[in-house]
Protein backbone atom coordinates (compact mmCIF):
# COMPACT_ATOMS: atom_id res chain seq x y z
CA UNK A 1 0.00 0.00 0.00
CA UNK A 2 1.31 3.44 -0.95
CA UNK A 3 1.68 6.18 1.62
CA UNK A 4 -0.67 9.14 1.46
CA UNK A 5 0.82 11.89 -0.74
CA UNK A 6 3.40 9.65 -2.40
CA UNK A 7 4.28 10.82 -5.86
CA UNK A 8 4.73 8.23 -8.49
CA UNK A 9 4.56 8.72 -12.25
CA UNK A 10 0.78 8.22 -12.27
CA UNK A 11 -0.26 10.19 -9.19
CA UNK A 12 1.72 13.45 -9.56
CA UNK A 13 0.34 16.18 -7.28
CA UNK A 14 0.07 19.60 -8.96
CA UNK A 15 0.54 22.52 -6.59
CA UNK A 16 2.96 25.20 -5.41
CA UNK A 17 6.38 24.41 -6.87
CA UNK A 18 4.96 21.48 -8.84
CA UNK A 19 3.61 22.66 -12.21
CA UNK A 20 1.68 20.37 -14.51
CA UNK A 21 4.00 18.00 -16.37
CA UNK A 22 2.90 19.24 -19.80
CA UNK A 23 3.75 22.90 -19.07
CA UNK A 24 7.20 22.29 -17.60
CA UNK A 25 10.26 23.48 -19.49
CA UNK A 26 11.89 20.79 -21.52
CA UNK A 27 15.56 20.00 -20.79
CA UNK A 28 17.72 22.71 -22.43
CA UNK A 29 14.77 25.07 -22.96
CA UNK A 30 15.41 28.67 -21.96
CA UNK A 31 13.10 30.57 -19.63
CA UNK A 32 13.59 33.67 -21.80
CA UNK A 33 13.70 32.38 -25.38
CA UNK A 34 13.71 35.77 -27.11
CA UNK A 35 16.25 37.21 -24.66
CA UNK A 36 17.55 40.75 -24.59
CA UNK A 37 17.16 42.40 -28.00
CA UNK A 38 20.35 43.16 -29.90
CA UNK A 39 21.39 46.77 -29.53
CA UNK A 40 19.62 47.25 -26.20
CA UNK A 41 21.43 49.86 -24.13
CA UNK A 42 22.09 49.99 -20.41
CA UNK A 43 22.47 53.03 -18.16
CA UNK A 44 26.26 53.13 -18.56
CA UNK A 45 25.85 53.39 -22.34
CA UNK A 46 23.40 56.28 -21.97
CA UNK A 47 25.79 58.16 -19.66
CA UNK A 48 28.74 57.53 -21.98
CA UNK A 49 26.78 58.85 -24.96
CA UNK A 50 25.55 61.90 -23.02
CA UNK A 51 29.04 62.78 -21.79
CA UNK A 52 30.58 62.25 -25.24
CA UNK A 53 28.19 64.47 -27.20
CA UNK A 54 29.41 67.85 -28.37
CA UNK A 55 28.08 71.05 -26.84
CA UNK A 56 28.75 74.73 -27.57
CA UNK A 57 30.48 76.83 -24.93
CA UNK A 58 31.41 80.48 -25.00
CA UNK A 59 34.98 81.09 -23.94
CA UNK A 60 36.75 84.43 -24.33
CA UNK A 61 33.97 85.78 -26.54
CA UNK A 62 34.27 82.86 -28.96
CA UNK A 63 32.03 79.83 -29.25
CA UNK A 64 33.71 76.44 -29.47
CA UNK A 65 32.50 72.86 -29.44
CA UNK A 66 33.64 70.57 -26.63
CA UNK A 67 32.37 67.29 -25.22
CA UNK A 68 29.93 67.45 -22.31
CA UNK A 69 32.63 65.74 -20.22
CA UNK A 70 35.07 68.58 -20.97
CA UNK A 71 32.35 71.17 -20.33
CA UNK A 72 31.74 69.72 -16.86
CA UNK A 73 35.46 69.81 -16.10
CA UNK A 74 35.78 73.42 -17.29
CA UNK A 75 32.69 74.58 -15.38
CA UNK A 76 33.78 72.82 -12.17
CA UNK A 77 37.27 74.30 -12.40
CA UNK A 78 35.91 77.80 -13.11
CA UNK A 79 33.53 77.63 -10.13
CA UNK A 80 36.39 76.47 -7.89
CA UNK A 81 38.49 79.40 -9.11
CA UNK A 82 35.63 81.74 -8.17
CA UNK A 83 35.87 80.38 -4.62
CA UNK A 84 33.15 77.71 -4.32
CA UNK A 85 34.05 76.08 -0.97
CA UNK A 86 32.74 72.64 -1.96
CA UNK A 87 34.50 72.48 -5.31
CA UNK A 88 37.98 73.64 -4.30
CA UNK A 89 38.83 70.42 -2.39
CA UNK A 90 37.23 68.34 -5.16
CA UNK A 91 39.32 69.93 -7.91
CA UNK A 92 42.50 69.65 -5.83
CA UNK A 93 41.89 65.95 -5.09
CA UNK A 94 41.25 65.26 -8.79
CA UNK A 95 44.48 67.08 -9.63
CA UNK A 96 46.41 64.89 -7.13
CA UNK A 97 44.96 61.75 -8.70
CA UNK A 98 45.91 62.93 -12.18
CA UNK A 99 49.44 63.73 -11.03
CA UNK A 100 49.79 60.26 -9.47
CA UNK A 101 48.62 58.55 -12.66
CA UNK A 102 50.96 60.65 -14.82
CA UNK A 103 53.92 59.89 -12.53
CA UNK A 104 53.21 56.15 -12.77
CA UNK A 105 53.01 56.35 -16.57
CA UNK A 106 56.27 58.31 -16.76
CA UNK A 107 57.97 55.80 -14.44
CA UNK A 108 56.71 52.88 -16.51
CA UNK A 109 57.84 54.52 -19.76
CA UNK A 110 61.30 55.31 -18.34
CA UNK A 111 61.73 51.69 -17.23
CA UNK A 112 61.07 50.44 -20.77
CA UNK A 113 64.04 52.35 -22.16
Amino acid sequence: MKKKGSRGPHNYVVGKGHPPLLTRWKPGQSGNPEGRPKGAKNMMTYFHEALSRKIDIKEGGKIRKVTAREGIALNTTNLALKGDPKLIPLVLSIEREISTVLERENLRLSQRI
